[in-house]
């Protein structure tokens, strides 16, 4: 009777053949390089499996630099805004001192035509009447102001004052329907009165003969 399970060589046989079998194949490849394909199609397979096994890690990476770049812009985008803001901040006040600077230089001219002691004055307020035209500067009698006193802008009188107080001064304007000054024609001496028409443009002289020699354009 023959046993249900026969018995095999035993495992150092076993070793032994694969280890004669092995330095066969590499003698063999070595010589002859038979193993070329199959190390050529095992190098694509490894090669595949390593591309397959750092595609999440590469994806990751990718996702992750398109965040980054994303978030880098758009704080970029905030920080040039700031700039822009700021800048545009400095423009406005650098064009408010230019055109400060040239009202006072206007001024300055204007105040070099007369000879006397000039005190530079800011209007404050304007009178909320409409038919009349007076103004409040924001120099007064401790400033040495007096009433009658001629005011001056950059085109020249605009007004006298009328009204003292300590620390501000009411100016009636020229153009105030009230208002008449004595004027001299710049150009031959014709002598004439400048009233007010309430009309901050137009001033109407009068006691003039219609034959006067008056053209349009004479400095008064």
């Amino acid at each position: 009777m023959k046993p249900l399970f026969s018995k095999g060589p035993s495992l150092g046989v076993r070793l032994l053949v694969l280890v004669v079998l092995s330095v066969a194949l590499m003698v063999v490849d070595a010589r002859f390089d038979v193993l070329k394909p199959v190390r050529s199609q095992m190098g694509l397979v490894l090669m595949e499996s390593y591309w397959i096994t750092d595609l999440p890690q590469r994806m990751w990476q990718g996702v992750a630099g398109q965040f980054g770049s994303r978030t880098e812009l758009i704080a970029e985008n905030e920080k040039l805004k700031t700039e822009a803001l700021l800048l545009q901040g400095r423009l406005q006040k650098l064009a408010a001192l230019t055109e400060q600077n040239v009202r006072l230089r206007e001024l300055l001219n204007s105040s070099a035509l007369v000879n006397e002691k000039v005190e530079v004055a800011e209007l404050i307020g304007v009178d909320p009447n409409p038919f009349t035209h007076r103004i409040l500067i924001n120099k007064g009698e401790r400033d040495g102001v007096f009433l009658g006193q001629p005011v001056l802008d950059a085109r020249g009188l605009m007004g006298q004052v009328v009204e003292l107080m300590p620390y501000t001064s009411r100016v009636l304007l020229l153009t105030d329907t009230t208002h008449s000054i004595p004027v001299q024609v710049n150009r031959n001496g014709l002598r004439a009165i400048a009233s007010g028409t309430g009309n901050p443009e137009r001033l109407e002289l009068r006691h003039v003969a219609d034959t006067a020699d008056i053209k349009e354009g004479d400095l008064l």
